[in-house]
């Protein structure tokens, strides 16, 4: 079962249940497979659908030994349209947005209060 608290969700293709997440390994590797930052990783996604394939079979690494083709022929059992919907779906539950929409990661002080 997917844990969303730990940015896990699940799906099925062809009767096969499925985790994806995007961890912090994950982000390693794909940095590393692209030698990019991750905010390029849309332009790289779209530019090839090898790309594609490979950053759906990292989200999947951490649950399951899939090659690239085995990843491919998931998101052809999928559907293409419903496979980048899993990227992007897995990615907002890796990095939920925080606290008064600070994007960072750090909470933000609450304003008019003194701290002491």
């Amino acid at each position: 079962m997917a844990n969303p608290i730990k940015g896990e969700i699940a799906f099925d293709a062809d009767g096969t249940p499925y985790k994806m997440v995007f961890d912090f390994n994950a982000i390693v590797a794909i940095e590393e497979e692209f030698d990019i930052k991750m905010e390029d990783l849309g332009e790289v996604m779209g530019a090839k659908a090898s790309s594609f394939r490979k950053v759906f079979q990292i989200g999947l690494q951490r649950f399951h030994e899939v090659s690239e083709e085995q990843a491919g022929d998931i998101i052809t059992a999928v559907g293409t349209a419903e496979a980048s919907q899993l990227i992007t779906r897995a990615f907002q539950a890796s990095f939920p947005a925080t606290e008064a929409g600070n994007a960072t990661g750090n909470p933000q002080k609450p304003k008019g209060r003194r701290t002491g």
